[in-house]
């Protein structure tokens, strides 16, 4: 990311220049990718070997729920900007990328934390299925606190946000911000209850189905709320389908809970 941001402010001078974006996040991912091979040999002492067409296999039907689960969220998330480019004009898209951004780069955050922490969860998990309910009464009131200010945060400095990111005051740009914000709270606990807890009790496939579900609901409720509010549409339907992958985590949380009591 920094390899790429740096880049970005020696290389792009000019509109014409745009071609080397998506060149420039390439070659960072790339740097990244190939350090981090060396670190893994260097530092682990990891062997690169041609693997088995049957440990292929494996991890392939092992991997598949996730896989699914990434396609489907990717889908509802980057459906918004598709449905807005129908039904609205390039004006309101690139508000609404705007702040998507924002958002976005709010949870790459969490998505360190929670990639550092997930191999943990799931080891612990395994010999001791009670041990995320036990991790949740420690610690949800520190995990919704840092969520809930990060949220309030960007709500109440939407409007110097957005004028850092656009040179003026956009009022349209503002509030979609001021919404989507709850995304970063509800978002999260998702992220927390839904991969920390969840994927990493093994109930992938469950996670799996309700991504899907929240998936198909924003496309559904994303083109109506647009049509209805072009303004401000894909941002109220981003909220409601985090909202509905939020309640069903919860009720499974709930359940399974129950059923260690």
């Amino acid at each position: 990311k920094v390899i790429f941001t740096i880049a970005i402010f020696l290389f792009v001078q000019e509109q014409s220049d745009f071609y080397l974006v998506p060149l420039l996040t390439s070659i960072g991912f790339l740097v990244a990718g190939i350090w981090s091979l060396y670190l893994v040999k260097k530092e682990f002492g990891v062997r690169f070997e041609l693997q088995s067409v049957d440990a292929i296999k494996y991890h392939l039907v092992e991997g598949w729920d996730i896989f699914v689960s990434s396609i489907f969220g990717s889908l509802y998330r980057n459906s918004n900007i598709f449905i807005l480019g129908f039904l609205t004009n390039s004006t309101t898209v690139g508000y609404y990328a705007i702040v998507e951004k924002v958002v976005m780069i709010l949870q790459t955050l969490q998505n360190i934390v929670g990639n550092t922490l997930f191999p943990y969860l799931s080891k612990k998990i395994s010999t001791n299925n009670k041990f995320f309910f036990d991790i949740n009464l420690k610690f949800f009131k520190f995990i919704f606190a840092i969520y809930a200010v990060l949220s309030v945060s960007t709500m109440i400095m939407s409007k110097y946000i957005i004028y850092i990111l656009l040179g003026q005051f956009s009022e349209i740009a503002i509030l979609n911000l001021q919404l989507i914000s709850l995304v970063i709270l509800i978002g999260g606990l998702n992220y927390y209850y839904g991969i920390l807890g969840l994927v990493s009790m093994n109930y992938k496939k469950d996670f799996s189905r309700y991504i899907i579900i929240t998936g198909l609901f924003n496309l559904l409720f994303c083109m109506v709320s647009v049509y209805l509010y072009p303004n401000y549409g894909a941002s109220i339907s981003m909220i409601m389908s985090e909202s509905v992958l939020f309640s069903l985590i919860v009720l499974k949380i709930l359940k399974i809970k129950k059923e260690l009591a």
